[in-house]
């Protein structure tokens, strides 16, 4: 039997046992263990998803068991049907999203929703390209520079060797501008690279910093109380997966997720500010940054944009990071 009947012949099948109600299976995979605030959340998620679809959706969590992020975007074109991923795993697939990145062009949450609600069009857009659906995002918390040395604006930077995932450009490309000299590392690698020197400073979540702590402090105990970027990224779905269900479920498990990712999105910043504060009491050191500093930082890497962002990013994504400068601009 051909290869292609033996694909239809398994598609109608699929489309058969939805219909007659039969229960779907739905594998979700995330690099965070199952015992962080992510992997609970993700439980929450799939009992909640059980519950809507009235016990037709079964989701099952993978947490902290798949691989890295690179790996279960391999897994997703097999088996895998969702992945919840930072911004830095989703650049895998569609890298226009470290938009959201750029130093300085994201101050605080209401910012943050003005922002998505610009690219979201073509996020999704550019997802779909790639075959997957964008179920929600997820937030969690904001970027924080951790240091070996004070840094409070970007002429600090110079010099400085910052810890970069393994095949961003981007965000390499970003720091060079400003004089930093990107490490490219693995999500595991990077704490043993800090302890021989190799890196100097990281771009992360307090709340996951603090997880390594006791042994971080020694080689980087200053962090910038600056916001350099949020710390977000997306629930998405294979688009082949997304089809299975049910066209009158699909809004209802989407409507379930944007809920827990709110409730999750509060949960972190309880995290993130009892974090700093756990870190302070034990030797962190938090520089100030004057508005001056501030800034310098957007002169370096907003307002000075076209030195790189042009180049780096796809029209749409420019034209609405465009949007976001202007209003941010207006009285």
């Amino acid at each position: 039997m051909k290869l292609r009947t033996i694909v239809l012949l398994v598609l109608i099948f699929l489309a058969a046992s939805v219909a007659s109600g039969q229960a779907l299976n739905l594998k979700m995979a995330m690099d965070a263990p199952r015992n962080s605030p992510w992997g609970q959340s993700l439980e929450r998620m799939a009992a909640e998803w059980k519950r809507v679809s009235g016990g037709k959706i079964n989701l099952t969590v993978y947490a902290g068991t798949q691989g890295s992020d690179a790996q279960i975007i391999q897994k997703m074109r097999f088996g895998l049907d969702i992945g919840v991923f930072a911004s830095t795993g989703l650049a895998l697939v569609y890298d226009d999203i470290l938009a959201l990145s750029i130093p300085s062009l994201v101050r605080d949450e209401a910012e943050l929703r003005s922002v998505l609600k610009e690219l979201d069009p073509s996020f999704r857009a550019g997802l779909a390209d790639k075959g997957y659906s964008l179920v929600a995002y997820s937030y969690s918390g904001w970027v924080r520079m951790f240091s070996r040395r004070s840094v409070a604006n970007p002429a600090d930077l110079v010099g400085l060797k910052v810890a970069v995932m393994t095949g961003d450009t981007k965000i390499s490309r970003m720091l060079q501008t400003v004089g930093a000299i990107p490490v490219q590392v693995d999500g595991q690698g990077f704490v043993g690279q800090i302890a021989t020197g190799a890196i100097d400073a990281v771009l992360y979540s307090p709340a996951l910093v603090q997880a390594q702590w006791s042994f971080l402090k020694t080689y980087i105990p200053y962090m910038t109380d600056f916001k350099v970027s949020p710390f977000i990224g997306a629930i998405i779905m294979n688009t082949r997966s997304c089809e299975r269900i049910p066209a009158a479920t699909r809004p209802l498990l989407v409507d379930a997720a944007d809920k827990l990712s709110a409730d999750m999105a509060r949960e972190i910043d309880r995290l993130e500010e009892a974090a700093i504060r756990a870190m302070s009491a034990d030797g962190m050191i938090v520089v100030k940054t004057t508005e001056a500093d501030k800034d310098a930082w957007y002169e370096s890497f907003v307002s000075n944009r076209d030195r790189f962002v042009a180049a780096m990013f796809s029209k749409d994504v420019v034209d609405a990071v465009d949007r976001v400068v202007r209003a941010r601009s207006t009285p």
